[in-house]
């Protein structure tokens, strides 16, 4: 009789989302986007979202495109699907939008 214990290490909704915006899920717990299209972050242990993170710049080429799709690419069709939902209902602020202010290819999950 084998005493070993499976644990899953799959990384949460919020992690992938957040490494996607190439923001360090070791520092934010989470991310909003305002009405009118900024972006402020919860730093961990805040109460809120205090951290200004401004409005994201139009997608382009580049080390922080090849960083996003890296992540993208490596997520499977469920993790996909999570971040997908967790981007249009964030909880609070507005939806997320992932194709248009960064760039994520969301079509192929879809």
């Amino acid at each position: 009789m084998s005493n070993r214990v499976a644990v899953s290490t799959r990384t949460s909704a919020r992690e992938n989302l957040l490494r996607l915006m190439n923001l360090p899920a070791s520092r934010f717990e989470g991310v909003v986007r305002t009405s009118d299209g900024f972006y402020i972050a919860q730093v961990k242990g805040d109460v809120g979202y205090n951290a200004f993170l401004g409005k994201p710049s139009a997608p382009h080429a580049g080390p922080g495109r090849d960083a996003m799709l890296e992540v993208w690419n490596g997520l499977d069709e469920q993790e996909k699907v999570e971040v997908l939902a967790l981007a249009a209902r964030p909880g609070d602020g507005s939806p997320i939008l992932l194709e248009r202010d960064f760039g994520v290819p969301v079509k192929e999950a879809a």
